[in-house]
């Protein structure tokens, strides 16, 4: 009877809408497997492209990053006439400032402050990629967080930089 019974179940199976189901889910798990190997292949390809980064990126900062902080010590220097006693520019090109006390981050400081920073970076970058080239400027109301001291460090900064490159100075405020 058993025998009996489970010859019958079969033949009902395979001829039932069922054994069509069963064969697109072993159809879709197939598809699933394929698509999921190539996941694994592309994750596997991004770790190693990952890893060529890190190791270029560790090379760039060694031979980039006291070549930048020397000319961002000086365009700084320039700005703040000494103010300022070190930088340091981390691994992820965080920058720290120094001002003879305290080594901190410029999060730290306020907006005008930052924008003075990141103007002596931008040039120190442009001088150091073009080397010994005059190159124009171009500021777009680089003052506008700036207290007046800072502000007036910064012009006098970019009359003496106006000497040797040529300056585009926009902005809706007087100077």
């Amino acid at each position: 009877n058993i025998k009996i019974s489970i010859a019958h179940n079969e033949g009902a199976l395979s001829n039932s809408s069922l054994s069509g189901k069963i064969a697109s889910i072993i159809s879709k798990i197939s598809d699933i497997d394929e698509t999921l190997s190539k996941y694994k292949k592309y994750n596997e390809e991004l770790s190693i492209a990952k890893e060529v980064i890190n190791i270029a990126n560790i090379e760039i900062f060694s031979n980039f990053a006291p070549n930048l902080k020397a000319r961002l010590k000086e365009e700084i220097d320039a700005i703040t006439k000494g103010k300022i006693k070190d930088i340091i520019i981390d691994s992820s090109f965080e920058i720290m400032a120094d001002e003879g006390n305290n080594l901190r981050k410029l999060a730290y400081y306020s907006q005008g402050y930052k924008d003075m920073i990141y103007l002596a970076l931008r040039i120190a970058i442009i001088k150091m990629a073009l080397n010994k080239e005059k190159f124009p400027i171009f500021l777009d109301d680089p003052f506008v967080n700036l207290d007046n001291e800072n502000k007036e460090s910064v012009i006098k900064y970019l009359n003496e930089l106006s000497k040797t490159h040529q300056i585009f100075y926009f902005s809706c405020n007087k100077l």
